[in-house]
């Protein structure tokens, strides 16, 4: 396996958009969405401890990736569909620290994902009438080489 993608790098190559998600959490306004901060200000030291002592609940999937698809309004990005082996699946988009590394999405090939999940601080509404409560992060994807 070799990691395509590190939470972690994006974040110390792009100190803009831990300050705008860390802004958005401070903000008091009663916007939807925005994290509520518990295990610390997004991309902080106390944010990645509490992901490191498992304060911060974090999932790991493991499996293969059945599709690759386009998406994004004008098909201009690329997603990828997996399956575990208990059959269940999980879609999202193809993403790398390295443009490069976007091709080693290819069907068939095992990849594991990590993600933490956090509360928001109001909720989205979502398409069906219901709502986001909570967001998922990906910390880590790891595919076959």
């Amino acid at each position: 396996m070799r990691l395509i993608y590190s939470l972690r790098e994006r974040l110390n190559n792009d100190p803009k958009y831990v300050a705008s998600v860390q802004t958005r959490t401070l903000d008091n306004r009663k916007l939807p969405g925005g994290l509520k901060g518990v295990y610390g200000l997004f991309g902080s030291d106390q944010w990645w401890n509490s992901i490191a002592e498992g304060t911060a609940p974090v999932t790991r999937l493991k499996g293969i990736i059945t599709s690759t698809y386009s998406e994004g309004m004008h098909n201009d990005g690329r997603g990828f569909e997996m399956q575990m082996s208990d059959g269940s699946s999980y879609k999202y988009s193809c993403v790398s620290n390295h443009k490069g590394d976007r091709k080693k999405y290819v069907v068939g090939k095992s990849i594991e994902v990590a993600y933490v999940t956090e509360p928001l601080k109001n909720p989205v509404p979502v398409s069906d009438g219901s709502f986001q409560t909570q967001t998922n992060t990906i910390l880590e994807i790891s595919i076959e080489d």
